[in-house]
C-alpha cells in the first residue's frame, strides 16, 4: 500500500485526477502501472473520495448498486458491513434494508465515508485509490481502515492520499509532496 501525503495544496488531488486521466498534465507524462495508460482505461478500480457519493435508497442499495436484496451476496456484505463498523451494533438483514436518505442527510460523515469503503470493499476491484477517504473518522477508526486495507492489500494497488498520516507503519512507500 502506498500513500502520498501533503498539505492543503500541495497536489494531491492534482496528482490523483492526472492518474485517472481526469486532467493532463502540463508537460512530462505520468505513468500508471508501467503503461501511459490513465486509470479509467483499467476498468477494475475504485475511488474512495472524501465526500463520497451517497444516493436515496437502502444501505444494501448504496453499497451494491443493486436494486433487488435477491441480487447480491448477502453473506459478503455483512461480512463487510461489520468489518467497516457502519453502525455501532452488528449488522443485519433489517439493518440492509435502512432508507437512506438522498446525500446521505440522515448519516454522518464517518458512516458515508464507511459506506464509500464498504462499496469499494463489495466490489473487490483490483485497485483502490483511497482520497482523502478517512478525513471524517476518528483516529482509532482510521488506524482501523488502516488495518483493514493491510489486510487486503496483497492481491490489490492501494493508493492512499491524506494530508496527516497517523501511521507510516501500514505502508509500503510514502511520497511526501511537503518536501518536494
Amino acid at each position: 500500500m502506498n500513500c502520498i501525503v501533503g498539505r492543503s495544496g500541495s497536489g494531491k488531488t492534482t496528482l490523483v485526477d492526472i492518474i485517472l486521466g481526469l486532467i493532463k498534465p502540463n508537460k512530462g507524462e505520468v505513468k500508471f502501472l508501467n503503461t501511459n495508460n490513465n486509470l479509467f482505461e483499467f476498468n477494475n478500480f475504485a475511488y474512495i473520495s472524501q465526500t463520497p457519493c451517497i444516493f436515496k435508497g437502502s444501505l444494501a442499495n448504496n453499497i451494491t448498486f443493486k436494486k433487488d436484496l435477491k441480487d447480491i451476496n448477502k453473506e459478503k456484505l455483512l461480512d463487510i458491513l461489520n468489518t467497516v463498523k457502519i453502525y455501532n451494533k452488528n449488522v443485519d438483514d433489517d439493518l440492509l434494508n435502512v432508507n437512506i436518505n438522498l446525500e446521505g442527510q440522515n448519516l454522518s460523515g464517518g458512516q458515508k465515508q464507511r459506506i464509500s469503503i464498504a462499496r469499494a470493499l463489495y466490489h473487490d476491484c483490483e485497485i483502490l485509490i483511497v482520497d482523502e477517504g478517512t478525513s471524517n473518522l476518528d483516529k482509532e477508526s482510521e488506524i482501523k481502515v488502516y488495518k483493514l486495507l493491510e489486510k487486503i492489500k496483497s492481491n490489490k494497488i492501494i493508493l492512499f492520499i491524506t494530508h496527516k498520516m497517523l501511521d507510516e507503519k501500514y505502508f509500503d512507500k510514502v511520497v511526501d509532496l511537503n518536501k518536494n
